[in-house]
């Protein structure tokens, strides 16, 4: 017998050898894992939109009706404001030509 044949050297590295075969068993449990991960990942990200979807509808037109709300205040509060002034200065501009 040879060398080779007692450490086992070139039979490990044959086509079909010990070699080959515990690499392809490891691409296929990190594969499956692999697969597993992913599943899993798509299961909790539906789950989620699933959950939030009706919170966000729910909030969604709460917060329009507030916007809505201020913006139409902070027109409201300008145009106020300009008429406000605008009154303040006519009733400056009445008083001077009255004196």
């Amino acid at each position: 017998m040879s060398a080779a044949a007692h450490t086992g050297g070139d039979d490990e590295r044959a086509p079909g050898g010990l070699e080959q075969k515990l690499n392809r068993l490891r691409a296929g449990v990190l594969g499956a894992n692999d697969g597993i991960v992913s599943t899993a990942a798509v299961v909790v990200g539906v789950a989620a939109v699933m959950v939030l979807l009706p919170r966000i509808r729910r909030t969604l037109p709460a917060s329009l009706e507030v916007a809505g709300r201020w913006m139409a205040i902070s027109v409201c509060g300008s145009r106020l404001e300009s008429s406000v002034t605008s009154l303040s200065r006519s009733s400056t501009l009445s008083e001077r030509s009255t004196e």
